[in-house]
């Protein structure tokens, strides 16, 4: 550990940096712990801190200013005509770790807390002003009376108990269960998800469901007839119990998915121009109007205002379901469609201020991480954000 301490402490007080430094500080940024970081952290700059009279907040910023210049980080790949952003984000990411411990360093001191131990230290959290945190799971569920039941704070267990089915909650995922020999007029519920949350459902014939931010499902309680209809707004993640003799149907906005049991990811946000259907599994026909098209495994459909479906032979069906793996997958991806995915998973308004230069990113970022510091990684770009209650500020 001494070892360790004394390199980072050489390297850091370095202005030129070794392609072999440059590395060994990016592997032990990426492989170290927070709290073993923390606790390094605070032994290297706490002889320093003390000795300054008043020492700056201000110092953590400029020492992550300036791992992002020696490592190459800020000197980003762009072509002029078409300019993309390589998000280097978990080195970058892991590096912003420094700035929040030497953060809270500096705060100890400057409230008289040096004597602390490091548990202490590990202890103390500073108000972070102008930042969200990310989404989490959570939905409403509406059942046929109009009943509402906010699944965030139901505690598991038994939701409904009805003669024809039961809905059960279990560490956010919600079952429902068909009643054996019990014959029953066909109900509807609803589960809703706002912005800054996501959940899962089991539908009674066993389907799984995996509902994004800003999102709903209307669907039976059980399931009679000679079809499995379900309808959706914004985006989801199916996958459909198989029954051939009981086809599976997806409405939404004026499109039909038609499924013989199969894993499929739907995208149809109102505010985006284009419903896309990404096929991982089985095979699905996607009928709008009097158009339809039939899905292999990798492939997409795209619909957009009028009737016509689109194919895409060879889609990318990471980046579909990303969302549901925990993930924002940025694969050349415009700022605005950045932004429309950040603002439903952490609840925001997006206000453009200016002309907002076209710029397209690639990057793989947890859903889990801070709003700032996403938009930490994306200001590499010349683009600046602001945050001012809910609102996220864009400008040039």
């Amino acid at each position: 550990m001494k070892e360790t301490e004394k390199y980072l402490k050489e390297l850091l007080s370095k202005s030129e940096w070794t392609a072999e430094e440059k590395k060994n500080l990016l592997d032990y940024l990426e492989n170290s712990g927070t709290e073993e970081l923390k606790e390094i952290m605070y032994r290297l700059f706490s002889d320093d801190l003390e000795k300054a009279e008043q020492p700056s907040p201000e110092i953590s910023n400029r020492i992550l200013a300036a791992i992002h210049e020696k490592t190459g980080a800020a000197n980003l790949t762009r072509n002029p005509e078409q300019p993309v952003v390589k998000l280097w984000v978990k080195r970058l990411l892991a590096a912003s770790v420094i700035v929040a411990t030497l953060s809270s360093v500096v705060y100890l001191f400057l409230n008289k807390s040096k004597k602390l131990p490091v548990t202490a230290v590990e202890k103390q959290q500073i108000p972070i002003s102008h930042d969200m945190a990310p989404g989490h799971d959570g939905a409403i569920l509406t059942l046929a009376d109009g009943k509402q039941i906010i699944l965030d704070s139901a505690a598991n267990g038994n939701l409904v108990e009805e003669k024809s089915f039961s809905v059960r909650k279990k560490d956010g995922l919600v079952v429902y269960n068909n009643s054996k020999n019990v014959r029953a007029n066909t109900v509807y519920n609803t589960m809703t998800t706002p912005k800054g949350r996501q959940y899962q459902l089991v539908l009674a014939d066993g389907s799984k469901v995996w509902l994004n931010a800003a999102s709903s499902i209307r669907f039976p309680t059980t399931f009679t007839g000679k079809e499995r209809r379900v309808e959706i707004t914004g985006e989801a993640y199916f996958e459909v119990a198989k029954m051939p003799l009981l086809p599976f149907r997806v409405s939404v906005n004026g499109m039909e998915v038609e499924v013989l049991g199969t894993h499929f990811n739907i995208n149809a946000y109102r505010d985006d121009a284009v419903i896309r259907t990404t096929l991982l599994e089985g095979r699905i026909v996607l009928k709008n109007g009097n158009n339809s098209i039939r899905l292999e495994p990798g492939q997409q459909g795209q619909s957009g205002g009028d009737e016509k479906i689109s194919l895409v032979k060879n889609a990318d069906t990471e980046e579909a379901i990303a969302w549901k793996e925990g993930r924002f997958l940025f694969k050349r991806t415009n700022v605005k469609t950045i932004m429309a995915q950040l603002t439903r998973w952490y609840d925001a308004e997006v206000v453009y201020q200016g002309s907002i230069p076209e710029r397209f990113f690639t990057g793989d970022i947890s859903r889990s991480t801070n709003l700032s510091q996403i938009l930490m990684v994306l200001e590499e770009s010349k683009i600046h954000f602001k945050i001012e209650g809910r609102k996220l500020i864009v400008m040039p």
